[in-house]
């Protein structure tokens, strides 16, 4: 009796093993070779719109093929999260393509983490019947492959820390896009962007009923604007507002030196700063960024213009 328990333990882990250190070997021989070209899909994403694979040409992206009902998709999603946190949407995207068939549980299985930077899309189908686990040669999941910018294949795999060690050791020489337009991929991701309530023309009677013009610029004749950074929280109310540019319009004077002339520009850059950051502190009236329904804390950039009437 102990002979057979002592080799039941050992079976056991066998199977484990092979289960945890093995998976990658055993589906590696399905899996596209490094150089492949991608194959190209189009699917629905959590939020209703159509995503297609060879519209992120010009960066890295992270297909990570899952399912709310494997366990072993749970135990790394953590990981996963904040690897999509860690990366610059602008260089990598990262795409999570369910096997999940029923929308609901899909859906109840998103709401639970709002805060990576996740576009999830699915067929709703059984595994074995999706298109892209046939594309991608998907016999287990969670399976990974890291696309270039050009639309190959990198790498491939079941474990989420070879993963983590291939984005340590992209070619960033290859990124060839332009900036993400930071709405659309949130809009993508299952979020509505932030809004001022009442739209844009209550957020230009706000400005322009609250901003007050420097009295020295306005005396010298100098325009400008400053972008404004801040974060509209999960109540609607600005927070860590920042200047993250400013333009000055400089206006010759022949009466003062160029050093001098400089100085006015110095100065009144810093007081169209200042005045920027007073306005949009006093900004409460803010409609929150939502996620899955649920409220979340986003960035928003925004222009203040100071121009002579």
């Amino acid at each position: 009796m102990k002979r057979i328990f002592i080799l039941f333990l050992l079976l056991t882990q066998m199977v484990l093993g092979i289960s945890a250190q093995d998976a990658d070997s055993l589906s590696s021989k399905n899996f596209l070779t490094p150089g492949t070209e991608a194959p190209n899909f189009t699917l629905i994403t959590s939020s209703g719109q159509n995503f297609e694979l060879s519209s992120q040409r010009g960066r890295y992206v992270v297909l990570d093929f899952w399912a709310s009902w494997c366990g072993d998709c749970r135990k790394i999603r953590s990981r996963m999260d904040k690897l999509s946190k860690n990366c610059n949407i602008d260089s990598i995207v990262f795409v999570g393509v369910s096997y999940d068939t029923d929308k609901d549980t899909w859906m109840n299985y998103l709401k639970d983490d709002i805060k990576d930077q996740i576009i999830q899309v699915s067929e709703l189908k059984k595994w074995k019947e999706t298109e892209t686990s046939q594309q991608y040669g998907i016999k287990w999941i969670p399976t990974m492959y890291l696309i270039d910018p050009a639309g190959k294949v990198v790498m491939a795999t079941t474990d989420v820390e070879m993963l983590a060690k291939a984005l340590k050791n992209i070619d960033k020489s290859k990124i060839t896009s332009e900036k993400q337009n930071f709405e659309k991929m949130f809009n993508l991701m299952g979020g509505i962007f932030p809004q001022y309530k009442g739209g844009i023309p209550a957020l230009i009677k706000f400005f322009s009923s609250n901003i007050r013009y420097p009295e020295f610029c306005e005396r010298c004749g100098i325009t400008g604007k400053v972008y404004v950074q801040f974060v509209v929280d999960e109540k609607g109310v600005p927070d860590k507002v920042s200047v993250i540019k400013t333009e000055v319009q400089r206006k010759i004077n022949l009466q003062l030196t160029d050093q001098e002339q400089t100085e006015t520009v110095r100065q009144c850059g810093m007081l169209f700063q200042a005045e920027a950051v007073r306005v949009v502190n006093r900004m409460k009236n803010w409609i929150p960024a939502t996620r899955y329904g649920q409220p979340v804390n986003v960035k928003f950039t925004l222009p203040v213009t100071f121009r002579l009437r």
